[in-house]
């Protein structure tokens, strides 16, 4: 018996999975699948179930446990290697990478971070697999907006000068080693933490007592302080 016209075709899997990005969430697959809530659910569940005779994701693969963020290995087998950033979009657009992650981006640092580390307004995160997220209040993002770019995959990211004083100053992230930081510690670099450290509204003697702490440790105290490097004039061009 032929089916009545009014019935819609029931799409396989891969077909599904075509018409979905790279990296997706519960709400693309109600919406791009034509799916109700409980059903998208459902399907995705029977998407993640599927393996290899190695136990390895066949479909999708979940960005973090009962994130509800999945990578597509349809569109892209390489996904969780090189999408992390798309994760992130989806839990916060606003997210800005901070700490290890930014001075990496901007060759302040050899050391390759473990993990992103993202700051955002929100307070509770899902856990997602390779990414620390970071609580920051809005004045957080007032102060260090003259610092935000576009930076890694696109990302907003810190300037790692900012990322340096936002780790010294502010709870929840990485806090660097001085002999982890790649930098030539001259008057313009010196300048620039200064002025970021200023952004969080640290006084004159307060910058300069910082930053003869954080000399004295990256040369093991056995460089002589030099008062024109903390001159407030900031950064030489």
């Amino acid at each position: 018996m032929q089916a009545p016209a009014h019935q819609k075709k029931r799409r396989s899997a891969l077909e599904n999975l075509a018409m979905l990005p790279c990296v997706f969430d519960l709400r693309d697959v109600q919406m791009l699948c034509n799916l109700e809530e409980g059903s998208a659910r459902n399907t995705v569940m029977r998407w993640s179930a599927m393996e290899d005779n190695r136990g390895n994701p066949l479909l999708v693969k979940p960005a973090g446990p009962r994130a509800g963020i999945y990578y597509n290995l349809q569109r892209d087998r390489e996904g969780p290697r090189n999408r992390l950033h798309e994760v992130v979009q989806k839990v916060d657009k606003g997210a800005v990478v901070i700490g290890a992650s930014a001075l990496h981006w901007a060759d302040w640092t050899t050391q390759l971070p473990r993990v992103l580390e993202v700051a955002s307004t929100q307070r509770s995160f899902p856990r997602i697999e390779g990414v620390t997220f970071v609580h920051r209040p809005l004045s957080w993002y007032v102060q260090t907006k003259p610092f935000v770019k576009a930076g890694l995959c696109g990302m907003n990211t810190l300037d790692p000068a900012m990322a340096l004083a936002d780790a010294w100053l502010n709870r929840g992230c990485w806090r660097p080693d001085p002999d982890d930081i790649d930098l030539e510690w001259d008057d313009h670099a010196v300048g620039r933490i200064s002025t970021a450290l200023a952004a969080f509204g640290m006084s004159e003697q307060e910058r300069e007592a910082k930053l003869r702490e954080i000399l004295a440790l990256s040369f093991g105290g056995g460089r002589t302080y030099q008062p024109d490097l903390f001159e407030p004039s900031g950064p030489s061009r």
